[in-house]
């Protein structure tokens, strides 16, 4: 009969087990619980947003469902979408929100609205005569959209008529594993869905003796109706230490608000993520929120991380990559001007900055950019290390002084190398933009060799012959008219 295994051998498994599988392995072994507890827990990823709690690659979902004894099922509120994610009455109807209600450990980020959901009940006929007509005759041609409303016409008719419908409702909790299969548990719907957001992180989280260790702290939560605000529902004493931290442009607030779960130690961060959301076409809810503000991108998060990572849609932003003074810079946009990326390089190679420096871009539109390396070419003593014909890749070196190098580095966003390699890729928030990848960054000096030389002179007659041929071709037009 094999012997049972001791005390420091459990804990020594418990501590290399993958998170999601530990907290699993406790819920059906609770006497391992109290060991479980024990052993510092790390994560590579947590976040969270709205009713889904996200550890690694694994999400916890909840929202509320309703299962219909005549057989009828709606969009949003069956367990193929996970259940609708803001709690209803017993019509089907949202009802008032509870971000206002604070319990001990919840952590609370501004701005916090509170949604009363009053029922006027003619606004309410009159919404649902007009919803009724768009139905009846096929206005709305989205099919999602089109099961959004059949199930907001039907709830609201049955509150209007004071008829609950023929349903249970239950809290359902979907685990979307990383395999991309689900597990599904129900419970019936007695309570909010704040509150059943708090059982699960206490389940968690609960009761630690250590802190939890995280490598990406994700605490980014977008909003389409302009409200960030946003409640952490979090066991009482739960403490962070997190390597890199994924934030809006509001760093202020939100770092405000998450001091008391942070632990200290995680200063300085390796990465600060900043998402920045409003620009000079987007006008911000919150005249502070803007990273334009001191208070936000001067930050003491932000110029002690080792890396400061921006992603935006707007070109305001290069301005705070061009000054910042952390060793890394990254900086993800859809757009900026040919003459800041040269106006960068130049800054560097005149004014003697430090030689540490590591910049990355993350772009749409390659073609500008050659256009502002061929410019270098023509100002400074470069050479081309490495330039494909097709154009997708290019290494060019600037000579800084007798002993460094800027490099100049440029290719397809699934070929750049990250800062640091053992980074653990955030979602692209952009991805439907960014494609390419320029990265600047000091190195030592090396000078071509013969068959760089070679190379040199290879590409310098092949720039020639283009313009020959493209002479050509505008003279041979001419000729034609």
């Amino acid at each position: 009969m094999p012997s049972p295994i001791s005390y420091p051998n459990l804990q020594c498994i418990v501590q290399y087990l993958e998170a999601n599988k530990r907290i699993e392995l406790a819920r059906r072994c609770p006497s391992i619980k109290t060991i479980e507890k024990l052993v510092p827990l790390r994560l590579e990823i947590f976040k969270m947003s709205d009713n889904v709690l996200r550890i690694n690659e694994t999400h916890y979902q909840l929202g509320v469902i309703q299962e219909f004894t005549d057989g009828r099922s709606f969009y949003g509120t069956n367990k193929i979408d996970g259940g609708w994610p803001d709690d209803l009455n017993e019509y089907g109807c949202e009802i008032a929100t509870s971000n206002h209600i604070l319990t001990p450990g919840d952590i609370g980020i501004p701005p916090i609205e509170h949604n009363e959901n009053v029922i006027n009940t003619e606004e309410q006929l009159e919404y649902l005569e007009k919803l009724d007509d768009e139905l009846r005759n096929n206005r709305i041609t989205d099919d999602e959209t089109k099961k959004q409303c059949e199930r907001i016409s039907y709830s609201r008719r049955c509150q209007l008529n004071q008829e609950v419908p023929p349903c249970e409702m239950y809290i359902l909790l979907t685990i979307h594993l990383p395999d991309d299969s689900k597990k599904l548990e129900a419970v019936k719907y007695n309570k909010k869905l704040y509150q059943a957001m708090k059982y699960l992180t206490t389940q968690i989280f609960g009761g630690r003796k250590h802190v939890v260790y995280v490598n990406t702290f994700d605490i980014f939560f977008p909003s389409s109706n302009d409200n960030f605000g946003f409640v952490l529902r979090l066991p009482e004493s739960l403490k962070f230490k997190i390597s890199r931290l994924k934030i809006n442009n509001d760093v202020e607030q939100v770092m405000d608000s998450l001091s008391p779960i942070l632990d200290p130690r995680s200063f300085p961060l390796k990465e600060m993520k900043v998402i920045v959301t409003e620009g000079s076409y987007l006008p911000p809810r919150d005249p502070r929120s803007k990273f334009q503000n001191p208070w936000n991108h001067e930050h003491p998060a932000v110029q002690s991380a080792e890396c400061l990572y921006i992603t935006t849609k707007w070109d305001e932003c290069f301005p705070f990559a061009l000054n910042a003074r952390n060793p890394k810079v990254r900086l993800d946009t859809s757009f900026f001007l040919r003459e800041d990326i040269l106006g960068l390089i130049r800054k560097i190679l005149e004014e003697g900055w430090r030689q540490d420096i590591f910049y990355s871009f993350g772009i749409d539109d390659k073609e500008y950019l050659f256009a502002a390396v061929e410019e270098l070419t023509e100002s400074y003593d470069t050479w081309i290390e490495k330039d494909d014909e097709e154009g997708e890749q290019c290494f060019i070196r600037i000579h800084i002084n007798t002993v460094t190098d800027l490099c100049i580095d440029f290719g397809p966003i699934s070929e750049a190398v990250e800062p640091d390699e053992g980074h653990d890729d955030y979602d692209d928030d952009n991805e439907d933009e960014i494609r390419w990848m320029l990265k600047l960054y000091t190195g030592e000096r090396k000078d071509p060799g013969v068959v760089e030389k070679v190379a040199i002179a290879v590409h310098k007659a092949r720039e020639r012959f283009d313009d020959f041929k493209e002479s050509f071709w505008d003279a041979m037009r001419c000729f034609r008219r």
